[in-house]
């Protein structure tokens, strides 16, 4: 996974075409880091009924 942080704000086209709509196709002011990470097939949620869930979920007085 790439992210990219700057101060400068990108332009619309900046996820396929990276800087090269930027004037002189800079940015000034950040970053760009590479993460590795493994894409997995999700749990399937348990099924629930309302009244557990409005436990689960009740603010703490």
């Amino acid at each position: 996974m790439r992210v990219s942080v700057s101060d400068d704000p990108m332009p619309d086209d900046f996820p396929w075409n990276g800087t090269v709509s930027l004037p002189g196709q800079l940015v000034h002011g950040g970053e760009t880091e590479d993460y590795p990470v493994t894409i997995q097939i999700a749990d399937h949620a348990r099924p629930s009924n309302w009244g557990r869930l409005k436990l689960l979920y009740r603010p703490v007085s």
